[in-house]
């Protein structure tokens, strides 16, 4: 083996490690401020958040409130309107009848009906075959048959 030629060789190196220390402090003062600027940003998102849920919050809050108040300004228009029509309707004893009141004479009733039944039909009526026929007034002039307007009428 050779040894390097006929020189005479230097002494054996010694490798010396470099103060690493101060690359370690570096590194991690890039890692604290990594982490600090990530925190920030979360703390900044979080914090948005927490202001649009107060927001959100305030904005059904105030719904609520309007749709209380417009529950009650509806119930004031309807007592109102309840209040005018009791005002023009009067008191009450005057939709009770009279005592002294009498009831409608119908034509039946006119005709002298005697029972119930009759004036329910219409007044007293003719049993037999005679009962059941519909009178009606004959007409004296053909003018009286024909009104206008009952059909066409041309001239």
């Amino acid at each position: 083996m050779c040894m390097g030629g006929g020189q005479k060789s230097a002494p054996a190196a010694t490798i010396v490690m470099p103060d690493t220390g101060r690359y370690d402090r570096r590194l991690d003062d890039q890692m604290r401020a990594l982490r600090e600027q990530m925190d920030g940003q979360q703390k900044a998102l979080q914090q948005q958040l927490q202001s649009s849920l107060q927001r959100n919050q305030d904005m059904m809050a105030r719904i609520t409130q309007r749709k209380t108040d417009q529950a009650n300004s509806a119930a004031a228009i309807d007592r109102a309107v309840q209040e005018r029509f009791n005002t023009l309707r009067g008191p009450v004893e005057d939709l009770v009848p009279q005592q002294g009141a009498q009831s409608v004479v119908t034509g039946a009733q006119q005709k002298g009906a005697s029972r119930d039944s009759d004036v329910k039909r219409g007044g007293a009526k003719k049993s037999g075959k005679s009962g059941l026929r519909i009178v009606r007034s004959s007409p004296k002039k053909s003018s009286q048959t024909f009104g206008q307007g009952a059909g066409l009428n041309i001239t």
